[in-house]
């Protein structure tokens, strides 16, 4: 290698790892108040013991809109108190092991996905990302 191409693919590989690490660097949460379940069997159950529908939320830590769903949808008041209150609400990170099952069932392959299913895991409705105002819309919707 040249003596000018060995620094210049050195400088290519520091600006790659500063790019790389401040992508990585995620905003903290802000707390949503919501009681998320996590493990799918025992949500179902739960929602067909209580009569509630099973609210759950495919998303993943690396997904720009999941995340920013994270941060100004679900910690939104109305959407807290609704998904709190009518729903038995379930987290599901499409990463993580037990989450795979379930989100090859309902064919998920893009997300975030949010659905609402019966104690049957039925689907009764289904969206993607939504702003605050739209996520309480379709949580208020029968």
């Amino acid at each position: 290698m040249s003596m000018f191409k060995l620094p210049l693919a050195i400088a290519c590989c520091a600006l790659i790892a500063i790019s790389i690490a401040g992508c990585s660097h995620a905003e903290p949460a802000v707390a949503d108040n919501i009681p998320w379940r996590t493990d799918y069997t025992a949500a179902l159950a739960e929602g067909k013991q209580a009569g509630k529908p099973i609210l759950i939320d495919f998303s993943a830590t690396w997904c720009p809109p999941c995340q920013e769903m994270k941060h100004s949808a679900w910690p939104d008041p109305r959407v807290g108190q609704l998904a709190g209150s009518a729903y038995i609400p379930l987290a599901m990170d499409v990463d993580a092991a037990g989450s795979q099952d379930a989100a090859h069932r309902y064919g998920i392959t893009t997300i975030p996905a949010i659905l609402v299913v019966d104690g049957d895991g039925k689907v009764l409705r289904q969206s993607s990302y939504m702003s605050a105002d739209e996520l309480a819309a379709f949580l208020a919707a029968k």
